[in-house]
């Protein structure tokens, strides 16, 4: 859906060509978003998992370790400290074990969508 407004009046108004192009930017913009999207799902899967278990002082460590991986924070409803901003393995290897498996399957879904629009362009 990112793109189908785009789609739609590059289709009206440009070639195929042009509607291929923006086609194919759209199916790699998704790809991009999703890869992110997963991990920050791993970050936010852990903040849970923390405050369930009473363990909120942690959650600085493991935003900071997600935020060295991809995002920035404003304001936040927690205290996150200056010395919260360093590399912690375990948070991180927590990070990405609950958000490779979605960051794969959408990967993986991204991905044949690629190669469908290869195929479509190559056949037609």
């Amino acid at each position: 859906m990112y793109s189908a407004i785009d789609m739609l009046v590059v289709g009206r108004f440009a070639s195929a060509a042009d509607l291929s192009g923006v086609s194919t930017g759209s199916q790699i913009l998704q790809t991009i978003t999703k890869l992110i999207v997963s991990f920050v799902m791993g970050i936010t899967v852990n903040i849970g998992q923390l405050l369930g278990a009473g363990k909120s002082e942690k959650i600085g460590k493991t935003i900071g370790s997600g935020i060295l991986l991809f995002i920035r924070c404003k304001e936040l409803p927690f205290t996150l400290r200056k010395k919260d901003f360093h590399w912690d393995r375990h948070a991180a290897g927590r990070i990405v074990r609950v958000g490779f498996p979605i960051a794969l399957q959408d990967f993986l879904v991204s991905m044949s969508f690629i190669i469908i629009l290869v195929i479509l362009a190559i056949v037609f």
